[in-house]
């Protein structure tokens, strides 16, 4: 799975083979990311959706960095993540 994050006010991506659950992927920074867009490109057999804080936070402060095949898996949908 990849993920888009904000790595210290730039765009970030960070990819990990998860094959358990609960997974981790570790991401890079000096410090924690204020978003994350789980599951890039939806091209994961995970199905991973932030939460609706999760979502806003992508919304008012990762939109801008985003390319559209990188938002091409997200939900309106909040759940927790978890295997299909």
């Amino acid at each position: 799975m990849c993920v888009v994050y904000d790595r210290d006010g730039a765009r970030g991506e960070a990819c990990a083979m998860l094959a358990s659950s609960p997974a981790y992927i570790e991401l890079p920074a000096k410090r924690c990311p204020r978003w994350v867009l789980p599951n890039r490109g939806g091209a994961s057999l995970f199905e991973a959706v932030p939460n609706v804080d999760g979502i806003a936070a992508i919304a008012r402060l990762g939109w801008s960095v985003l390319r559209s095949r990188s938002v091409a898996g997200c939900s309106d949908r909040p759940t927790t993540s978890r295997s299909n």
